[in-house]
């Protein structure tokens, strides 16, 4: 029965959450085929058919997702060992401070220009459940960092550099639902690496 849950959340989409209720209506003598269709609809809310258009998004990405992974600035020098060892330090800072982690992406372009990018590449409908992704590629760094406090010297050193686009998926910030959550990146490994260990 599982087995027919998932197929069917698979199968349903947006324009079809209409229809739901219809095709509960034509299950009623089969009691199973019912029960799918009730869990669809009951268990855990509407999710998996839960649509909104995308005019009621926020017309600037979450600012989650600023704050994690954007750099409103041009692609940093990257020729010295300097250089990348800056570079290093400032993606692993990227993030708040309450939110830190060893491996972190950012994108060095406008946020409102991906945010545009985003909702112009998406379908007029939108749902928490899919992942949207831009045309556009813009330059990005994701780093390991994993720095040993009593040695005074690093585990891990590494970063990637190229052009990606970012996956994200959407939540609700100020009440409205915003490009706020990273996926990851396409490609997921970027196309130069180093390693300053």
């Amino acid at each position: 029965m599982y087995e027919q849950i998932d197929k069917h959340k698979k199968n349903i989409t947006c324009a079809e959450r209409g229809s739901v209720s219809l095709k509960k209506n034509a299950y009623v003598v089969d009691k199973r085929k019912n029960n799918v269709i009730h869990q669809l609809q009951g268990m855990g809310g509407n999710r998996p058919v839960q649509c909104f258009p995308k005019d009621e998004l926020k017309e600037t990405l979450g600012s989650s997702f600023i704050e994690k992974h954007i750099a409103n600035s041009g692609a940093p020098l990257l020729e010295s060992r300097e250089d990348q060892e800056n570079v290093l330090e400032s993606v692993y800072y990227h993030r708040p401070v309450d939110d830190r982690r060893p491996m972190n992406t950012v994108f060095f372009a406008n946020a409102a220009d991906i945010n545009n990018d985003l909702k112009d590449n998406a379908e007029d409908d939108l749902s928490y459940a899919e992942k949207y992704t831009t045309t556009e590629s813009y330059p990005a760094i994701t780093v390991l960092r994993v720095f040993k406090e009593q040695s005074g010297e690093y585990a891990k050193a590494e970063f990637q550099f190229g052009n990606a686009k970012p996956e994200v998926k959407l939540n609700k910030q100020d009440g409205k639902p915003s490009f706020n959550h990273l996926e990851k990146t396409d490609p997921r490994e970027l196309e130069h690496k180093f390693n300053l260990i």
